[in-house]
């Protein structure tokens, strides 16, 4: 028999904490956890958009370049921190 304490406080909402085996666990309602994970999907997808259109940028305007190589490191360096993002809350 476990304790479970609900709470529905910010910043993580509803959600049920209890310990099992000395460790402290969080579960979340399952339709949380699927918006949860589209969420950071179509994040991760739209970052890889992004990155597609600053290319065809530079093709289109060489002269802009630097720029837009620039804008391509910082939405690259973004897209590596939504999946790990996505790897942290699936394992």
């Amino acid at each position: 028999m476990k304790k479970l304490t609900f709470s529905d406080y910010l910043p993580r909402g509803t959600c049920a904490t209890f310990t099992h085996e000395g460790q402290q666990w969080t579960a979340y309602p399952q339709e949380k956890v699927s918006a949860v994970a589209a969420v950071i999907d179509r994040l991760i997808g739209a970052l890889a958009g992004v990155r597609r259109d600053l290319i065809w940028m530079i093709n289109a305007h060489p002269e802009d370049a630097v720029r837009m190589v620039e804008a391509i490191g910082r939405v690259d360096n973004r897209q590596e921190i939504a999946k790990e993002k996505a790897e942290a809350w699936t394992m």
